[in-house]
């Protein structure tokens, strides 16, 4: 299924591929990890949204992670039991260890470029002006999990970021340089099209680029939601850390970075 990225009003949907998405300097400093159901499962652990004595939350978490175990053991309560009681001491002994910092990756689009700044427009469909929630789906939300079609309980497939300040993301800085070259590699096949086929979507798919965003979660309020598409979300709190713009799906070309982070800190004085 194409995953897409929609914007409505200050609201963001965000679906993305899995890819390895940590630079060199986010390895040293923390991991970025994807937004899996798995990892998700996880998150939801480290937060304390689940009780450790709750078996049905366990056997879950045994039914998102390890489907063919679940499956071959579930119904032998001798074998179970002792399944149960082990996958208890993982959630506890590695709980401070379960992902809270996520990397997002979506295509955008390039507008103009602009001379006098230096950089590119973000086309209008994609620009972030003032956008505070995320809507983070997992690459499971349209997906049946271990023969289950919707949400585990205590598991939902996506979550609700609320971020403490609004992205403004409508612009950015490269070098006119290598702006002309990535032009020039982005509009070569566009420019052989029949005049029939220079849509406005075409021409934003041929200057599509690959932004990357990172952040870091750090509370759930303890709702769940259900949007729009009918599946739920968990309702959780969280900052952007970091924006990246690559030219294309290798992330290899980095055009832009952004770290909010440091951004903030500046803006403290």
């Amino acid at each position: 299924m194409k995953k897409i990225l929609i914007f409505v009003s200050a609201v963001i949907f965000l679906s993305f591929s899995q890819y390895a998405l940590a630079d060199k300097a986010d390895r040293k400093e923390k991991k970025y990890f994807e937004p899996t159901y798995k990892n998700f499962a996880k998150t939801y652990w480290r937060f304390s949204k689940l009780e450790i004595e709750d078996d049905t939350a366990i056997d879950n978490f045994m039914k998102i992670t390890e489907c063919d175990l679940y499956n071959e053991y579930l119904h032998n309560e001798f074998e179970w039991g002792s399944i149960r009681q082990s996958t208890r001491n993982f959630i506890q002994t590695n709980i401070k260890k379960f992902p809270n910092h996520y990397a997002f990756m979506q295509p955008i689009s390039l507008g103009d470029y602009d001379f006098q700044k230096g950089g590119f427009s973000v086309a209008s469909e994609h620009a972030l002006k003032g956008a505070k929630r995320l809507e983070i789906t997992s690459d499971k939300v349209y997906a049946n999990v271990c023969g289950d079609k919707y949400s585990i309980p205590g598991y939902p497939k996506s979550i609700a970021l609320e971020l403490t300040r609004p992205i403004i993301f409508d612009f950015f800085e490269v070098d006119s340089d290598i702006a002309k070259e990535v032009i020039h590699r982005k509009m070569k096949a566009y420019n052989t099209f029949l005049d029939s086929q220079k849509t406005r979507e075409n021409f934003l798919k041929a200057r599509e680029v690959i932004l990357v965003a990172k952040v870091k979660i750090f509370a759930f309020s303890g709702d769940i939601t259900q949007n729009k598409s009918a599946y739920k979300n968990a309702n959780a709190l969280g900052i952007l850390e970091r924006i990246e713009i690559y030219e294309d799906r290798t992330l290899k070309n980095l055009l832009f970075s952004e770290d909010y982070r440091r951004k903030k800190r500046n803006n403290r004085g």
